[in-house]
């Protein structure tokens, strides 16, 4: 009888040893799927979202539990970053063309700036002879019987103001690009 109760106390323990191996084994495998494989995914998911990838959403694995509500989170947060991404990089598209716009303005803005000292620049160069020769032309008339000394020496100045506002216009014309070839017109 001893042999008897000692053959059931070791099947029974057998038993009780096998039972916990697949209890052990059951929740290894309940806390790889539930618990080890999403968080192992989020992982995975929050490397590729530092490098900038907002594409491939967590596949949900588990039901409706703290685990999957954390992966439903995620994928909502996901979505809401790759629009984000999405938003900013037209933006930056946009103030890149506009940058573009307002450089392009003002070169024009600078070359029209440098147009208008170089026009009043010659204006002022032009105005100075024109003025002396307005002068003795106006004298000359005013005084038709004015000594021949004086009368020469106003049509030097004439010719001298004319020389000059020709020199002045020769030198712009060397700022022009022209054609030596002739062309029909």
């Amino acid at each position: 009888a001893q042999s008897y109760v000692a053959d059931s106390i070791k099947n029974v323990l057998g038993i009780m040893a096998l039972g916990t191996v697949m209890v052990v084994l059951m929740i290894f495998i309940l806390l790889d799927r539930l618990v080890i494989r999403p968080m192992e995914l989020l992982i995975e998911a929050t490397g590729r979202v530092a490098q900038g990838d907002y594409t491939r959403a967590v596949p949900k694995g588990g039901g409706p539990d703290e685990i999957g509500k954390l992966v439903d989170s995620f994928n909502s947060m996901m979505e809401g970053l790759r629009e984000v991404h999405g938003t900013l990089e037209a933006k930056i598209h946009e103030a890149r063309e506009q940058i573009k716009r307002t450089q392009q303005s003002l070169a024009i803005a600078q070359r029209l700036t440098a147009t208008g000292q170089l026009a009043a620049g010659v204006a002022h160069e032009i105005n100075n002879p024109l003025g002396g020769l307005i002068n003795a032309t106006r004298t000359l008339r005013a005084k038709p019987d004015l000594e021949i000394a004086k009368r020469d020496q106003y049509l030097e100045l004439i010719g001298e103001g004319l020389d000059r506002i020709q020199e002045i216009v020769r030198k712009l014309l060397q700022f022009t690009p022209r054609r030596t070839e002739p062309q029909q017109v």
